[in-house]
């Protein structure tokens, strides 16, 4: 299965589908679902057992997608117009909490903000991560969770967001960071 016309032909479909969930724009997710094939097609060389091709796509996939968040984040000449269009949907949630998110772990203590990237961002194991930093595997635990606590005060703190009781992130999309970016 290391030919890339199999790779598109058993997981274009799928890729596309979770890059739309991510980036819900027809046009944004079709140029990025290429970028990830071309990817793959430069570095198939790399995917050294074909059973983990889907996980290895979905590894690509999700870099893709961070790195296109992280040009909106760091684009100088944006402006409201460059981003939403008439053919465009506007902004989503995701695309908010990326603004916002991105400086929050940029702003981390690096050993959290390492293990964040790594787990996060990159799709890494904490088993995985806790072998490459040479650390312990409930050190690396308690870097993620408190990365994870410092990103969460500084998004009730500056965007209002808040978690609720069933632990999922509530609040209104009206951040002055978010609407200063997009």
């Amino acid at each position: 299965m290391n030919d890339i016309s199999n790779l598109w032909q058993n997981h274009a479909e799928e890729i596309y589908n979770f890059i739309f969930k991510k980036v819900p724009n027809t046009s944004d997710a079709q140029d990025l679902r290429q970028e990830v094939f071309i990817k793959a097609y430069l570095h198939i060389n790399q995917l050294k057992e074909t059973e983990k091709a889907r996980a290895w796509l979905f590894q690509i996939t999700r870099r893709t997608i961070t790195d296109f968040y992280r040009k909106f984040h760091h684009s100088e000449d944006l402006t409201e117009n460059t981003l939403v269009s008439e053919d465009q949907d506007p902004p989503s949630l995701e695309q908010h909490l990326y603004c916002c998110l991105y400086p929050y772990i940029e702003e981390l203590p690096a050993k959290y903000r390492e293990a964040i990237v790594l787990h996060h961002i990159q799709g890494m194991k904490q088993e995985e991560i806790a072998q490459k930093l040479d650390v312990s595997f409930s050190g690396i635990k308690s870097r993620i969770q408190r990365g994870r606590e410092i990103i969460k005060e500084k998004l009730s703190d500056c965007c209002g967001y808040h978690f609720g009781d069933d632990g999922k992130l509530h609040g209104e999309q009206d951040c002055a960071k978010c609407h200063a970016v997009l």
